[in-house]
């Protein structure tokens, strides 16, 4: 059997890529809550409105996940998570463009929450891939460091 050979430097390349990836899925689910008061006003809409906005996006999130677990099997990892990542980008830039309020829940709830699924789910994936039983470690590290990180830089840098 073939057995294929890494080089530290890339696992550490792959390992970088995937915390950035779940760093922005955090920060961007991180990011609206302390912005909704500016959010209501600039739409002239209500508090109950873009919560029900948050609270959609996470569910179509999780609704999504085993698409993209049927998506990954017949396309591959990579490509449905590079898809989700364009599709994420599209879904960021719907929302910082938004109009109005249904504009910023469709670009929110459906693009980002659909988009957030394949790149979650895949880095996960790619995460047991790529390390051996160190995975684990490097995993919590990741899930536990970078939505922090993202609170301090939201909390810094929007205040």
């Amino acid at each position: 059997m073939f057995t294929e050979t890494r080089s530290p430097r890339s696992t550490r390349k792959h390992f970088f890529g995937l915390c950035v990836a779940l760093f922005m899925v955090a920060f961007t689910l991180g990011v609206v809550p302390p912005m909704m008061p500016a959010i209501v006003r600039e739409f002239n809409s209500s508090l109950s409105y873009i919560q029900s906005t948050l609270v959609l996006s996470s569910l179509v999130t999780a609704s999504f996940t085993p698409t993209t677990e049927n998506l990954s099997k017949v396309f591959g990892r990579k490509k449905v998570m590079q898809a989700g990542l364009g599709f994420y980008a599209i879904g960021l830039l719907g929302v910082a463009t938004s109009p109005h309020m249904p504009a910023f829940a469709v670009a929110y709830t459906l693009i980002l929450g659909v988009a957030a699924s394949p790149v979650i789910n895949a880095s996960w994936a790619l995460m047991d891939y790529f390390y051996d039983d160190e995975a684990e470690k490097k995993q919590r590290l990741c899930w536990c460091c970078f939505p922090l990180w993202g609170g301090c830089l939201e909390r810094y840098l929007l205040a």
